[in-house]
């Protein structure tokens, strides 16, 4: 047996627990995928309609989780008030196509509870460091319950067709690549790297990203309660499908009439065979004839919408999403109606914001990029809201004074589309200064001004080009200022981002 809390040990545990919770894992996949076999129904019932009825499912546990994932968008990251670092961020971000991988990530948190993220510098020079995501399927983290934000360990562990069953042991002194030999587990030596991996961060570097935690139980699916509906749901269409099948053609009755056999047995005369295109008829006084009633289908049709309900109201989704209408929703019942909704959207953005800003930060660190305050999360407005009604609100949030790349970010551009915006702000700020009248420019500078209205005209110019990037002497001789002195105070105003230090250095 491999000593308490060695490499050994902690895989023999892990992988214990990540057998424990595959099935219901797996049960998770078949219900989200709509690959269940009919429930609530009798042997013998199966025995006469399984087969008829093996395709059948009407799969409603898609539905919820797309709903929430559809406005799980990340946007950007934040580090502090660091630009250089917010910069980075989203380098190592676009690196790893993490958009594409977070929209994965949230999509399987929300089915089965949770996904991992590992996170590890890359083994190519100069590259960002890797980010991948992880089936729970295959990771699994333990927190130390003392502590939860602290992480004891992960295993990472798979079967290779040539090495049998393999697992990756993530621990805060290193990382352990391990297989099962005959004797136990045994180093699975990887060509040019040392056994065991040193792990400087000290720190294990697998991140849950968990959908609706608890403080002693695991991450919860969102569908999870809600299988038994479904599961009644499929019963029920299987039920209407029988009734439909067997009443589609009305059953005849007849009473008074002494219904003759055909000569020599025991079957109906052929004159009262029922049949769409056959006719009774008698020459029996007292014969009466008729039909039974058919089938009521809208019971079934009642009680499928009923459970419907019960799905949408359990998983706070606008009933919207379940039914179509004709005639869609007012604006105002539409925000009315998905307020749940998107407040749930906005608990599931705290819970994975906390998860993403934890990985970005181990990544920021073995990138080796230093930055003051934290690292957080900007997320896609997730409320459904006209473009002119969005719009509308922005611009009355001008009247708190709040600053234009604010607006920009409430208005929805992205951090790119931000910084695409400020470069073509600078250089048309640049362009208009330049023309302004006695303004001169590098290629031609203007004579000495000779009033006080061309040297304001000049120093506004000058203020544009420090603002927009350029250093103060190559201003002052871009407007025809040249031979000034400058002591190296720049005026708070005249300061310029850190990011346009050099920008317009060629204008």
């Amino acid at each position: 047996m491999a000593a308490k809390n060695s490499p050994e040990w902690w895989a023999d545990r892990l992988i214990a627990k990540l057998s424990k919770r595959k099935p219901n894992l797996e049960r998770l996949e078949r219900y989200y995928d709509g690959r269940v076999p009919l429930a609530y129904a009798t042997s013998r019932f199966r025995q006469e309609f399984g087969t008829m009825l093996a395709a059948i499912n009407d799969n409603w546990c898609q539905v919820p989780i797309g709903a929430v994932d559809e406005r799980l968008n990340l946007d950007s990251f934040r580090v502090g008030t660091d630009e250089d670092a917010t910069k980075r961020a989203l380098e190592i971000w676009a690196e790893n196509a993490m958009e594409l991988d977070a929209q994965i990530a949230h999509t399987e948190a929300l089915k089965l509870g949770e996904c991992h993220a590992i996170v590890w510098p890359s083994s190519v020079q100069g590259a960002a460091p890797v980010i991948t995501i992880e089936s729970p399927e295959h990771v699994i983290v333990e927190l130390d319950p003392e502590n939860r934000s602290k992480r004891l360990a992960a295993v990472k562990a798979w079967r290779d067709e040539e090495l049998g069953q393999c697992a990756t042991v993530y621990l805060p002194d290193g990382i352990y690549k391990l297989r099962r030999g005959r004797k136990g587990w045994e180093p699975r030596q990887i060509e040019g790297e040392e056994y065991p991996v040193e792990n400087p961060w000290k720190v294990v570097p697998v991140v849950p990203v968990a959908n609706r935690p608890g403080l002693s139980d695991d991450s919860v699916s969102d569908i999870e309660n809600i299988l038994s509906k479904q599961d009644m749901v499929n019963k029920l269409w299987a039920d209407m499908i029988i009734a439909a099948e067997y009443s589609a053609f009305r059953q005849r009755w007849a009473t008074g009439v002494d219904i003759p056999k055909e000569s020599g047995t025991d079957a109906t005369d052929q004159d009262f065979m029922a049949a769409v295109d056959r006719l009774w008829s008698t020459a029996a006084a007292d014969a009466k004839f008729g039909e039974f009633d058919q089938t009521d289908l809208s019971v079934y049709v009642g009680a499928i919408e009923k459970l419907v309900q019960h799905i949408a109201s359990q998983t706070a989704t606008p009933q919207h999403y379940f039914v179509s209408t004709e005639q869609p929703p007012s604006a105002e019942s539409l925000r009315a109606a998905e307020a749940p909704l998107v407040a749930k959207v906005r608990r599931k953005q705290r819970i994975f914001g906390a998860a993403w800003a934890e990985i970005m930060r181990l990544a920021l660190e073995m990138d080796k990029v230093t930055y003051t305050g934290r690292v957080s999360v900007v997320w896609a407005d997730p409320e459904t809201r006209t473009e002119s009604e969005h719009i509308d609100a922005v611009t009355k949030m001008k009247s708190l004074d709040l600053p234009t790349e604010m607006l920009w970010e409430m208005a929805g551009l992205s951090t790119a589309d931000i910084t695409r915006a400020k470069a073509m702000r600078a250089l048309d700020a640049v362009t208009a200064a330049m023309s302004a009248p006695g303004v001169g420019s590098s290629a031609s500078p203007m004579q000495p001004a000779d009033t006080p209205e061309e040297i304001r005209a000049m120093a506004d110019a000058m203020g544009v080009l420090i603002r927009a990037g350029a250093s103060p002497e190559s201003a002052a001789a871009r407007v025809g200022l040249s031979g000034l002195t400058f002591t190296g105070a720049i005026p708070t105003s005249l300061r310029p981002p850190a990011d346009q230090a050099t920008q317009l250095e060629q204008v």
